[in-house]
């Protein structure tokens, strides 16, 4: 499975299977990509969310809140374990 992020476009998934996997990769309808061997690469249709763990240590660091950007166990964690302060 693939998941969408921000910035990266399907079309480029393809170009890099081929280039740094293996160059029978082809196209799977609108679905991902397939190799005769019969692996296949597909696409998982998510919410996109421009959230990265660089963006969530510089918000930590800066004292600024990081709820609802990951799972509240993962940021109580964080918090609790004070983990990227300075």
């Amino acid at each position: 499975m693939v998941l969408d992020r921000p910035g990266y476009g399907r079309d480029q998934l393809g170009e890099l299977l081929k280039r740094q996997v293996h160059q029978d990769f082809k196209p799977l309808s609108a679905a991902g990509f397939e190799h005769p061997s019969g692996y296949r690469v597909l696409f998982q249709g998510t919410t996109l969310m421009d959230i990265a763990a660089t963006r969530i240590r510089n918000l930590v660091q800066e004292g600024r809140s990081i709820r609802y950007l990951l799972p509240e166990a993962v940021r109580r964690f964080i918090l609790k374990n004070r983990l990227y302060k300075a």
